[in-house]
């Protein structure tokens, strides 16, 4: 799987691919692994072939699990990884994917027309904060939150995040289909 673009910093040195917002994903060519140590950034929609912001203008949030995003001469993944990443739904509330070590490799959101946590494409400026529990859990940890959307003054908070993830045994199914694995 593809490194996240980095949101912020970045070295930009020649033969990085370590430049921020620039919808490619940063990862050290001579050791393989991801530059962000957080995992956590801008889909690389350039690298994917994608178009560069959701229907409000944002880009999407990207986070994976670093053992399925190294590449040569780091070692690659094969079918006893362990998935570090979980979907709930609520803040800290209950699994709706597997539980780690089985859980998704990959999250991928957009932040919804609110954009509270997101990042205008435009001018890659920060949009406000958000302030429920349920958007602030998709900042960039290791879990993340998704359920319907919850309107301004609910009980549980605004919510219109929309949350996706790649589960570990829907890649594997992928890969060996592709002839990749085992």
């Amino acid at each position: 799987l593809p490194c996240p673009d980095r949101t912020s910093g970045g070295a930009g040195a020649v033969g990085s691919n370590d430049y921020a917002n620039d919808g490619i994903e940063d990862y050290n060519t001579g050791t393989g692994v991801c530059f962000s140590t957080t995992l956590s950034g801008n889909v690389p929609w350039a690298t994917l072939g994608l178009g560069a912001s959701d229907s409000w203008g944002n880009r999407f949030r990207y986070r994976v699990t670093a053992a399925y995003a190294q590449r040569s001469p780091a070692a690659p993944f094969n079918l006893s990884t362990v998935a570090t990443l979980g979907v709930t739904a609520t803040s800290g509330g209950t699994l709706l994917t597997a539980a780690n070590p089985d859980g998704p490799v990959a999250v991928i959101l957009s932040h919804g027309k609110n954009g509270y946590g997101a990042m205008n494409a435009q001018n890659n400026t920060a949009r406000p904060n958000p302030t429920s529990a349920d958007e602030i859990d998709n900042q960039g940890g290791l879990t993340y939150t998704s359920h319907p959307i919850t309107q301004v003054g609910s009980t549980a908070g605004e919510f219109d995040d929309i949350v996706t993830w790649l589960g570990k045994y829907t890649l594997f199914n992928r890969m060996i289909a592709a002839g990749r694995l085992p």
